[in-house]
């Protein structure tokens, strides 16, 4: 038996911000569902753990920075995950962790939102947080500024208890500020949002890309080859999926000036 302290101690050695534990039994279950014995059949409980943007990048004008900021966390996250399953591992447990942001299912019906595992509803589960109006994880200590990670083990261990799944009150900032208007009380309409959070460099704008470029003559593909938008593509592609819109993690009230 390995005692949650023993984790999240470990956790917090490892540079996380916060951390969670939550029973498998105990999770609640998102639509769709994406059980974690999907990853690991023999999982019996979710190990999360949270780091926290740096303000600065994350407000900056230029997206770009917002956008390394999130991939170095991604790194750090995944670095965490892998010396928390070795240390269950060297405990004489088994330990799976959980990529931060792939890979993701591309379907009509998910548009390439939905994971393995969803870790924001597993978060909610430990009682890191709720799941907010705009969709995302907001935490006690630093609202939706956070990006999170997951280690899926066969050590058991107890539930954190559990936030309430929504307690937004009466404010309605990301509502207001949302430039697709995308949010509302009744949720989160992904038809308008993604639009603005894939951008210009998005799989739909690529594909539009390459299918015009298919009706063209030679020397205007040339040109369309030649130009800004194609090197967007090659510069996506070097750093994997864009964000290009984030102002719901900006607007909320909760995250601001906590560090």
């Amino acid at each position: 038996m390995i005692k949650n302290a023993e984790i999240e101690n470990f956790a917090l050695q490892e540079g996380a911000d916060l951390t969670g534990m939550v029973s498998v039994k105990d999770l609640m279950k998102p639509h769709p569902w994406r059980p974690p014995q999907g990853v690991m059949p023999e999982a019996e409980s979710v190990i999360l753990f949270a780091l926290k943007h740096s303000d600065a990048s994350l407000e900056s004008p230029v997206m770009r920075n917002a956008l390394m900021d999130t991939i170095t966390i991604y790194h750090e996250l995944c670095r965490i995950g892998y010396r928390l399953a070795r240390f269950l591992e060297k405990n004489g447990f088994r330990g799976v962790w959980i990529h931060p942001a792939y890979p993701v299912e591309w379907s009509l019906e998910t548009r390439g939102l939905v994971g393995d595992f969803s870790l924001r509803h597993a978060a909610v589960s430990a009682g890191i947080g709720f799941i907010g109006l705009n969709n995302l994880l907001i935490t006690p200590q630093f609202g939706p500024r956070v990006r999170l990670g997951a280690v899926l083990t066969d050590a058991r261990v107890e539930s954190g208890a559990r936030k309430t799944e929504r307690d937004c009150g009466d404010c309605r900032d990301c509502i207001d500020q949302c430039p697709g208007k995308a949010i509302s009380r009744d949720g989160v309409d992904l038809r308008r949002c993604i639009p603005f959070v894939a951008g210009p460099a998005s799989l739909g704008s690529m594909m539009k890309f390459f299918t015009d470029l298919l009706d063209q003559p030679k020397e205007e593909a040339k040109k369309m080859i030649k130009s800004p938008q194609f090197w967007n593509f090659h510069q996506a592609l070097q750093i994997g999926s864009s964000v290009d819109c984030i102002t719901c993690m900006r607007s909320c009230p909760l995250g601001r000036g906590r560090a």
